[in-house]
């Protein structure tokens, strides 16, 4: 089965009128699945520092957990 993942930028606002910019990356399954935000300070970017790294092992880990409980695991 070929998986699809869908990348979706967005833009919301604070009730200040402050734009907050983010990107949803999403696998097309059908299966609703928990949500995790992960969010940089002023001078940060989601390319730079420890973020690729988190994002790796997170993938890598929710991936894990996707398998073991597919499975019947906790």
């Amino acid at each position: 089965m070929t998986q699809v993942l869908t990348v979706q930028e967005f833009t919301i606002f604070s009730p200040e009128g402050i734009p907050i910019h983010g990107i949803i990356h999403a696998l097309e399954d059908g299966v609703r699945k928990p949500v995790l935000i992960l969010s940089h300070g002023f001078r940060g970017f989601k390319e730079w520092g420890f973020w690729p790294q988190w994002r790796t092992a997170l993938r890598s880990a929710a991936s894990t957990r996707s398998a073991s409980t597919s499975r019947g695991s906790p």
